[in-house]
């Protein structure tokens, strides 16, 4: 798997290219609109060579970057290479400018990496080749594979943990090191909203209660869905020092009985209930 960050740099586009683009949409209404807009806008891309997208603020950005986009999905699914899922194959998720590819083999995955390139080289991207990582996801006996992974001319580094979509994956499939991460931002979160209220001696129990619902549990709990299928004890954790900060007991108090008197489910019950809503 590689997950490759494009740089947010869009080159000047020429009309005729939007408009070959814009030939394979599928609706005829979504076409006069992009050409509309693209006239409208145009002296906007006459200005620079260059351009970033976040600074640059102009509504046509995203949705020329997906048109520009969509032929790399068919040509990487051209390939008919990935992992089986269901019924399908499942070799690369989009979501922005990250793209991850995903193949059973390195060779599969250098196979989309020379497909990526050429694209690239067609459409006058630039692949940011020092954020862009690869991960071996394996078993915990199994070597890391000593292939070497290139984008034209650059290799790419091999890690054991990547950060994807704010989850952290690691190489043999665990979620600890995710765990740790969120738990440590958790604590933060935790901890602002104790020393806003710290003061307030009228501060109520179900305020309380909204406040860690609404500021901390989406952070404990993002994506949980994907890794809370285990127990985490660091994220449990997070739970037991909110429920003893309000009752002001010591940290050796049982859980089932700081649970019982606050009447809250453990953190990993709600982490099960997420992956059965999924």
């Amino acid at each position: 798997m590689i997950c490759d960050k494009r740089k947010r740099v869009l080159y000047i586009v020429t009309e005729i290219e939007v408009l070959n683009q814009l030939s394979d949409a599928s609706s005829v209404k979504r076409e006069m609109f992009l050409i509309k807009d693209l006239r409208r806008t145009e002296r906007t891309y006459k200005k620079a060579m260059a351009v970033d997208i976040e600074t640059m603020g102009d509504n046509l950005l995203p949705t020329l970057f997906s048109i520009f986009i969509n032929d790399l999905v068919q040509e990487i699914n051209d390939l008919n290479l990935g992992v089986d899922l269901l019924e399908t194959k499942l070799s690369l998720l989009l979501y922005a400018d990250d793209i991850a590819l995903v193949a059973n083999s390195a060779e599969d995955l250098q196979c989309m990496l020379n497909t990526l390139h050429q694209w690239c080289k067609r459409w006058r991207e630039l692949i940011n080749t020092d954020k862009s990582k690869c991960i071996h996801f394996r078993k915990p006996r199994t070597k890391e594979t000593n292939f070497e992974f290139t984008v034209g001319k650059n290799k790419l580094e091999k890690v054991e943990n990547y950060k994807y979509l704010g989850v952290t994956f690691g190489h043999n499939e665990n979620f600890i090191t995710n765990a740790e991460n969120l738990s440590k931002g958790d604590g933060r979160a935790l901890w602002k909203m104790i020393f806003k209220i710290h003061n307030s001696k009228d501060f109520g129990f179900y305020a309380y209660e909204k406040l860690y619902y609404s500021c901390v549990v989406p952070i404990l709990e993002y994506a949980s869905s994907v890794w809370g299928y285990r127990k985490f004890q660091t994220i449990d954790n997070i739970q037991n020092r909110t429920i003893r900060y309000f009752l002001g007991v010591h940290r050796f108090a049982p859980t089932l009985a700081l649970h019982g008197d606050v009447r809250w489910i453990p953190s990993q019950f709600r982490r099960w209930t997420n992956m059965v809503r999924y």
